[in-house]
């Protein structure tokens, strides 16, 4: 497989994706939002994360374009803006497990399984 800029570039995003997603609490706040919408108190409910440290962490998820954020009547709701790194999320946090027990919820998935490389 020969690199180019545009695979690079690829690789460069999953790389800053996974980057993103390796902080447990991030991955607790795109796990509460995989359902729906949630306001910053419903964050802090759901999640356990300190007032604290969830503004940061909704920042840098917000400015990576992961999460989205929207003025509602009743104040500021977070969603989810993209469908594969929610999806990426609930995958990594399935993997583990407490007594057969997926933290997630659910069954974990399969192992990931790697396509044959081409040559």
């Amino acid at each position: 497989m020969v690199a180019t800029p545009e695979k690079d570039r690829v690789f460069d995003r999953a790389a800053e994706l996974c980057a993103l997603l390796s902080v447990p609490e991030r991955l607790r706040i795109v796990r509460s939002l995989h359902d729906g919408e949630r306001t910053f108190d419903e964050l802090l409910a759901r999640t356990g994360i300190s007032q604290l440290d969830l503004l940061p962490h909704l920042n840098t998820l917000c400015r990576s374009g992961l999460v989205t954020w929207c003025h509602r009547a009743v104040g500021v709701r977070y969603g989810i803006a993209n469908a594969k790194a929610s999806l990426l999320a609930r995958y990594l946090a399935s993997q583990t497990s407490n007594n057969g027990v997926s933290f997630w919820g659910g069954t974990p998935l399969p192992p990931l399984s790697w396509p044959e490389s081409s040559k």
